[in-house]
């Protein structure tokens, strides 16, 4: 069963927090295999990256241009037109898959409409599965692994297959084999002149996207999150003023990460209210609202509407989103520190699987975490 999250490539604007930029030098080829005439590259270099058409990258340059996807293997550029366009939406398929999708015009007015609360409480879930349902698959990524759990891995990569008619194997490594898939051809039923527009404009894009990728061996991105609380200060949703001491009492702080935009972060909401009930003494539960600056009574409205309104929420000011949002490549991204804000456990982007409900498996990574400090 795939879990959905919500990239750091947001809805409305797309904020890029990942990397890379590309050269125009072909260079020689080293350290590295091909299979369908492509390059894949032996190890994640920041400095020195090809492209499966063997184009020198450099990482260090135009930092805004690559979205890039370490767990997963593989990074690509971001085609202009996916900076202008309203109702894009890209999503983490667990470490495996990735998926953009486009959203019409009137789909999005009912999106806004529930992001804002304008639906009664009783229609919310039905016009969330009715926007859900809307979503049109234009481009994604899928990494197999084949000595994963096979039942599961199979499940995923069938959904991928039904998402994309076109879908090309790019090239292997070890277990991995990368597979780029897209739809060249979709349904003009009830589409505006503008969807068509920028439908084919996405289309267009898409044998640029395919070239100036970039294949590597997957890396964990715990590897990568450099998060430190040991120090900060800002305020929660009520103007409290908060700082590390927050997490002195605890043994282990859960630390969920969200946005009011995202659909999947309010989802959990019900869950995360339900941990926060069942935690013991020693471990605790926070969120960090990432657009609480801009959003804080929308934020309080969404923690009431969900019963989360218990769970101290920070709201994200420059320092944090330098020591939390510069690291996170999805939402909801939850990971854990204990007394002295020092990260321990895991890093878990979007809801955690695999127990009876997702306050379970919460609980389960805390137990995990707690491991670290006893």
């Amino acid at each position: 069963m795939r879990r959905r999250v919500i990239s750091v490539l947001i809805l409305v604007s797309l904020v890029l927090v990942m990397i890379p930029g590309c050269g125009e030098k072909e260079k020689t080829i080293e350290n590295t295999v091909k299979k369908n005439n492509y390059a894949v590259n032996s190890a994640y270099d920041v400095d020195n990256m090809l492209t499966i058409k063997g184009v020198t990258i450099s990482l260090t340059d135009e930092a805004e241009k690559y979205d890039t996807h370490k767990q997963n293997g593989y990074a690509y550029r971001i085609p202009e037109i996916l900076l202008d366009l309203d109702g894009i939406q890209p999503y983490e398929w667990d470490e495996y898959g990735y998926e953009v999708d486009y959203f019409p015009e009137e789909t999005m007015v009912k999106y806004y409409k529930y992001v804002d609360g304008e639906y009664d409480e009783s229609e919310e879930d039905a016009i969330r599965d009715e926007i859900l349902a809307e979503a049109m698959p234009i481009y994604g990524f899928f990494r197999y692994d084949d000595i994963a759990d096979k039942s599961a891995m199979d499940e995923d990569f069938s959904d991928f297959k039904a998402a994309f008619k076109d879908i090309e194997e790019l090239a292997s490594i070890d277990t991995d084999t990368f597979y780029f898939g897209c739809n060249r051809e979709y349904n003009r039923e009830g589409l505006t002149d503008t969807d068509i527009e920028n439908l084919n404009a996405l289309i267009a894009a898409f044998d640029e996207i395919k070239n100036s990728v970039c294949l590597f061996p997957p890396t964990e991105l715990i590897d990568d999150f450099k998060v430190d609380l040991s120090a900060f200060n800002c305020v929660d949703l009520d103007g409290n003023e908060i700082d590390q001491s927050i997490f002195a009492d605890y043994d282990v702080t859960m630390i969920n990460c969200w946005t009011t935009w995202c659909t999947y972060c309010i989802d959990e909401m019900p869950e995360l209210a339900v941990l926060n009930s069942m935690l013991p003494e020693n471990y605790n539960v926070i969120t960090i609202c990432f657009d609480a600056d801009e959003q804080g009574e929308l934020a309080k409205s969404l923690l009431m509407q969900t019963g989360a309104s218990a769970i101290t929420t920070l709201v994200a000011n420059e320092e944090l989103n330098d020591k939390v949002g510069a690291y996170l490549v999805g939402f909801p991204t939850t990971f854990f520190v204990n007394k002295s804000g020092k990260i321990i456990g895991s890093l878990e982007i979007g809801a955690p699987t695999g127990a009876e409900s997702i306050s379970k498996a919460y609980l389960e990574l805390i137990n995990k975490a707690y491991e670290d400090v006893k």
